[in-house]
């Protein structure tokens, strides 16, 4: 071999091996996942960083009005993130459809054991499991503490000592204030979890346990028909009580931001992840300004259980990477760092059993609820259409329609999306 092709080669090997660096960075893989503000990025980046992952995981914010139909036309134009946070209810229904990835394959079974039940059950649909939980959820009835304490109002402690529907009408005309004209200065209660104008699954989470307080129901246990539950009189007395709420005054219709937060409303039906959102954002509330108690009860009480999974898009290409977020998220250790960033109820016994903070108050109420009150929204592929005729239900009964007629409409939408 001649020096001029000694040469060429090696100038051609110095090229190559000074291009090696950028063109491995260029082969780098990229996971997305598609989120929305309410899930803190930075608890999901903490727990991404931890697991040092060989890889790198984009995440994708939309804001939380607009997330199920983002998603939703991310999935029908074929162009789905890898991962797609979930709702507990919604598992169902993307499913069915083929968007998702089951994840049976990829899940040791000794890890899935970990799941509490209620966790482990709200994932699984026609033989598979669909998702992984971020968290598992409840919901309780928080109070302005040092207005309470300024009225010496006390409250209940424990699930069997929980306010009737007449105590809290009652407790809600003591903490309304009104200037001298009648207008409403500081509202009583926001009864679901957001503005009443705003439509998104938080809503119907929050709204469904007022009719399970009263006995009723939305759908038959075998998923065929709303006739004769959601208009059963036991529905409707707990929309009716609802209604009533707003039509007193003690509930705003108009937005009011942070109202809770600012002293515009001395009570707040929402979850435990609201600690987190005060520690970080709201730290005079965070510090004394708020309190906690068992949800109100009728005939029996309720609270809610499910909350947001993590699934893996089956149009994904990147599937095996995207488990392994999924794992650094929702295994123990990335689980353990997102429920300790959040203030959310964890989904693994592991770390519900192993950190004292779940043992402590307002967790103490809110785990004798999930053994006593918890109930879960109903498991159908139809649930989404369901979940917009509650949330239609109760925005038309606060705004002032009659209750019977809000009711009949939205049976009629369940009736149909269940194919009756």
């Amino acid at each position: 071999m001649n020096r001029r092709l000694w040469a060429i080669l090696a100038c051609a090997l110095l090229m190559l091996t000074a291009l090696a660096p950028s063109a491995l960075a260029a082969e780098r893989v990229k996971v997305t996942l598609a989120s929305f503000p309410d899930q803190p990025k930075a608890a999901l980046e903490k727990a991404i960083a931890a697991a040092n992952l060989p890889f790198d995981v984009e995440i994708i914010e939309y804001p939380q009005s607009e997330y199920e139909s983002k998603i939703k036309m991310a999935f029908s134009s074929g162009t789905p993130t890898d991962i797609v946070l979930m709702d507990g209810p919604n598992v169902a229904s993307y499913a069915s459809s083929g968007a998702l990835e089951p994840l049976e394959g990829y899940w040791a079974a000794d890890d899935f054991a970990d799941l509490v039940p209620s966790a482990q059950g709200s994932m699984q649909w026609d033989g598979h499991i669909w998702a992984a939980p971020l968290n598992e959820s409840n919901t309780i009835l928080y109070y302005n503490k040092p207005l309470f304490e300024q009225l010496g109002i006390e409250v209940p402690t424990s699930v069997d000592d929980a306010w009737t529907f007449e105590r809290l009408f009652e407790v809600c005309e003591q903490v309304v204030e009104r200037d001298a004209a009648g207008n409403v200065t500081r509202y009583a209660i926001q009864p679901q979890m957001f503005p009443i104008s705003q439509k998104n699954e938080g809503m119907t989470y929050t709204e469904q346990l007022w009719v399970w307080m009263a006995g009723g129901n939305f759908i038959s246990e075998d998923g065929t028909t709303a006739s004769g539950v959601f208009d059963s009189e036991e529905s409707k007395r707990g929309v009716q009580f609802f209604a009533d709420l707003y039509q007193k005054g003690y509930a705003a219709t108009e937005d009011i931001a942070n109202a809770f937060e600012t002293g515009k409303v001395a009570m707040w039906v929402n979850g435990p992840w609201m600690l987190g959102v005060w520690k970080n954002q709201f730290p005079e509330v965070f510090d004394g300004g708020w309190g906690a108690m068992p949800l109100p009860r009728d005939v029996q009480g309720a609270s809610g259980s499910g909350s947001w999974n993590i699934a893996i898009s089956a149009k994904s290409e990147h599937k095996q990477e995207a488990w392994q977020t999924i794992q650094a998220i929702t295994g123990k250790q990335g689980h353990a760092i997102w429920c300790e960033e959040t203030g959310n109820l964890p989904a693994r016994a592991s770390v519900l059993e192993g950190s004292p903070t779940y043992k402590e108050y307002p967790y103490n109420i809110i785990n004798e609820q999930l053994q006593k009150t918890a109930k879960a929204r109903p498991v159908t592929p139809h649930y989404p259409a369901i979940s917009e005729a509650i949330m239609n239900c109760f925005a038309d009964v606060a705004f002032g329609e009659d209750v019977d007629a809000a009711i009949a409409n939205a049976v009629n939408q369940m009736n149909t999306a269940l194919g009756g």
